[in-house]
This record gives C-alpha cells, sequence and structure tokens, in this order.
C-alpha cells in the first residue's frame, strides 16, 4: 500500500510538472527575469567540472609542449543576505599531464573564494575571475521571452611585458525553450561565446592575439531562483611576438557545472577556511607573474634546472595554469 502511495505521488508530481511546462511553453511571448534567489541562510552546492587541452611556445621555431588538464571538484555559491552571496571553487583536484614528464602530476588546489556576487550576476568586487563566471554562468541584463537575445559583455586580460591589456567581446545570450530537468522547470539559454576585439595601445609594436570563442548551454530554474547545470565549451588562443618576447598558445577548454543541493546554513556545524582569490601574498596570480617573468628572461633554458628544481618548476607550472 505505502509503495503504490508513493508511485502515486510521483506520477502526480510528474504529472503537474508537464502541465506548468505546457502553460509556460503556452505563454511564450511572456518575459522572464532572470535572478538569483539569495538568502542568508541558504548555500547551493554544485559538481564542478574541467578538461582543457592545449599547446605553447615560448619560441618561433621549436616544437610545441602539449598539456592535458583534468579538473573535478565543487562550487559553492553562499548565500549572505536577500541580495549578494560569495561564490567558491572547493575540494578542486586537479590531474596534469605535459610533454616535460611523462608522469601524471595530481594536486589538489586550495579552496578559492570570489566574493560578492550580486543577485543580477555581476560582482560588487571586480576581479579577473569575474569574467570567467560570466561565461559559466551567465545571466540575462533584461527581462526576456522566448526567442529573444542580450548580451552578456566579457573582458579578458592579457599580461605582455609586464602591461595589462585586455581582449574585448560578449556572451551573447538566447533564451531558447523552457525544459525540464530532475524536477526543475528551466529556462535554457543558449550562449555564443566570442572575445576578440584585443584593446591594443598605439605605441604597441609586435604582433597580438587574443581570442575566446565557444558556446554555452545554460539552464535556469527562474522560479527558485538559481542555475540546475551549465555546460560550456570554447577555444582560448593567446600570441605575443615581439624583438624581446614570443609566445603562443591554443587551448581547447570544457567545463561543466550541475546542481547538487540547497543547503540550510543554520544547520551545519562546520565551516571550511577559504582563501581569498584576490590575496596579494603568495596567491595564484603572484606565482604566475613571477614564473612569466623568469621564463621571459633570455637563455633561461640553460639554467632554468638549477634556478628551480624540476619538482618546483612542476608545481609552479600546475599552480600557472590552475590560475588561467
Amino acid at each position: 500500500m505505502r509503495e503504490n502511495a508513493c508511485e502515486i505521488k510521483n506520477w502526480m508530481k510528474k504529472i503537474l510538472l508537464v502541465a506548468i511546462l505546457i502553460a509556460l511553453l503556452s505563454c511564450g511571448n511572456e518575459k522572464e527575469s532572470f535572478q538569483w534567489n539569495f538568502d542568508s541562510n541558504s548555500k547551493y552546492i554544485y559538481s564542478f567540472s574541467q578538461i582543457t587541452n592545449s599547446e605553447n611556445k615560448m619560441k618561433k621555431d621549436e616544437k610545441s609542449n602539449k598539456s592535458y588538464i583534468s579538473g573535478n571538484g565543487k562550487l559553492i555559491i553562499n548565500g549572505k543576505s536577500e541580495n549578494l552571496a560569495d561564490l567558491s571553487f572547493e575540494e578542486i583536484k586537479v590531474k596534469l599531464k605535459n610533454d616535460f614528464s611523462n608522469d601524471t602530476i595530481s594536486d589538489t588546489q586550495p579552496n578559492s573564494i570570489i566574493q560578492d556576487l550580486q543577485s543580477n550576476g555581476t560582482f560588487q568586487i571586480t576581479s579577473t575571475a569575474n569574467d570567467f563566471v560570466r561565461v559559466l554562468l551567465p545571466l540575462p541584463n533584461r527581462k526576456l521571452s522566448i526567442g529573444d537575445t542580450c548580451r552578456v559583455s566579457l573582458n579578458v586580460p592579457f599580461n605582455i611585458n609586464g602591461s595589462l591589456i585586455s581582449s574585448k567581446g560578449f556572451n551573447t545570450l538566447t533564451f531558447s525553450k523552457y525544459e525540464e530537468i530532475d524536477g526543475h522547470i528551466c529556462a535554457v539559454l543558449n550562449g555564443e561565446i566570442n572575445v576578440s576585439q584585443l584593446d591594443l595601445p598605439d605605441n604597441f609594436e609586435g604582433n597580438y592575439k587574443l581570442t575566446e570563442i565557444g558556446n554555452g548551454t545554460y539552464y535556469f530554474d527562474i522560479e527558485k531562483g538559481y542555475f540546475i547545470k551549465s555546460k560550456v565549451k570554447f577555444d582560448l588562443t593567446t600570441l605575443a611576438d615581439n624583438e624581446d618576447l614570443y609566445m603562443s598558445s591554443n587551448s581547447s577548454n570544457e567545463y561543466e557545472i550541475n546542481f547538487l543541493d540547497k543547503i540550510d546554513k543554520t544547520k551545519e556545524s562546520t565551516k571550511t577556511k577559504k582563501a581569498l582569490i584576490n590575496e596579494p601574498v603568495n596567491s595564484p596570480y603572484d606565482i604566475a607573474n613571477t614564473v612569466i617573468e623568469f621564463l621571459q628572461k633570455k637563455d633561461t633554458t640553460e639554467y632554468l634546472n638549477i634556478a628551480i628544481p624540476l619538482d618546483k618548476q612542476k608545481r609552479l607550472f600546475v599552480d600557472n595554469i590552475k590560475y588561467n
């Protein structure tokens, strides 16, 4: 009897979801507002995965160094108020294989946090990580009905000999349809990622390029106010070629985020300490800049192993890749 009652209940739930979906589809001209539904007592838990295949060159006439990176862990949205939350990456386990070694390097990335994500999908604090989040979890900046399109601006930084320039573009979002996923009625957004307008100063000599081209599919539960799923693929290409420097890289990147649970924080008994992503001392950004400055000096290949032992090279390389 109890099993039959549960089965009937599940069927009624499915019928209700189908009815809601049909009702939404029949109101195709209704405009939807896309906003996170934060509150101070809620935490949203997502699985996070990344696969990156890249080729890099530090000299024109050398063979490209290939590397493969995979990462798996959690993405956490930690509500602080009705309109504000912190976003963190936690328990990220990374595996790296490259041409430097036949070994697979495994590491666990320190927890990192990006502060003050607002309910409209933008950040109060400006950070290089903000645009990365707008690729993974973008929200339209206005109300949309099915078939409508809007553009979310993107700005990808490029460090050239200590000068930080940027390549600009957009993640163009189209509200394509409604879809039911695991009991959630989701608005499906299709994103076209195109970052290719490199903003170079007039006195910059040489040849430079930074492009980020790809697409994403995003599933957002409008009624409950949070993402259920996100899948993103893009190719990132960079080139810096002048009389003092040559660097080129090409990478294919895949990311996937899936909703796991919504937690009532008042029932949690422990807290995990996180490192701020913009922490000024010994951050991945500082380590990456130090390595880049070192590699940009001439004739480093003759004394690299002496200056930095091989095991430290591997660690710095992993930290640099993870940060980027």
